[in-house]
């Protein structure tokens, strides 16, 4: 087997004015499987039931935009947008009359794309003690799904290719109660609805997660932390 991943990324970032800075990024991610496309399984009788490798290849490109802006008084605003599209790929070596792969038991979808938009609010609440909240808001989508081999199949709404609406908010406070001791208290929350419709009535309709961290530092000396 082979598998060939590249990833260039990079971006500027300005500060234009002592209140106002931003920054910009581009990222590319191709995993590329150049393992040789082989069928493994060929049954004497006929290929109702023969079997291949699937080699993936996936081609992901990350666009995001950030903005901050210091109001004074320990407090500063910031604004996002970041863009997300994937390109799948995988063989379909064994195609029926009506062009669907017999070989094929999950819905697939060639391209993917999510588009997210959040706000944060920072303040420095006491000498010790800065505060963050902030909101994002995802919307995922993508092509058509392929057809399976089975209608059962082609009934499945795949909970990592869906449609979905994702709102997500998150609580950050960071205290130093003294000197060398950092304390870091981090409270996320997300509600999910996805695109369940009665084309697809199996899978996920909507869900939630909860995130709690407490994440401590203590500075022993310049060296040791």
């Amino acid at each position: 087997g082979r598998l060939d991943t590249t990833l260039p990324e990079g971006g500027p970032n300005s500060r234009w004015t002592p209140s106002f800075s931003w920054l910009a990024s581009l990222r590319y991610y191709d995993s590329n499987e150049k393992t040789p496309h082989v069928r493994i399984v060929q049954p004497a009788g006929g290929c109702g039931t023969c079997t291949d490798n699937t080699p993936l290849r996936f081609e992901s490109t990350s666009a995001k935009v950030e903005g901050t802006y210091r109001m004074g008084q320990g407090l500063s605003v910031l604004g996002g947008l970041e863009y997300v599209t994937q390109d799948r790929r995988v063989p379909f070596g064994n195609l029926n009359a009506a062009g669907v792969d017999n070989q094929r038991y999950v819905p697939w979808r060639t391209e993917v794309d999510e588009i997210t938009a959040r706000v944060e609010l920072r303040r420095s609440l006491a000498e010790t003690l800065n505060g963050r909240i902030a909101y994002a808001h995802s919307k995922r989508d993508g092509s058509d799904f392929t057809p399976t081999n089975e209608v059962q199949s082609d009934l499945i709404n795949p909970i990592h290719i869906a449609d979905r609406d994702r709102d997500k908010v998150k609580l950050m406070l960071d205290w130093s109660p003294v000197e060398p001791l950092t304390l870091t208290f981090n409270v996320e929350y997300a509600k999910d609805d996805y695109g369940n419709s009665s084309s697809r009535p199996y899978g996920l309709i909507d869900g939630t997660q909860s995130v709690y961290a407490l994440d401590a530092a203590y500075t022993i000396n310049e060296r040791w932390q």
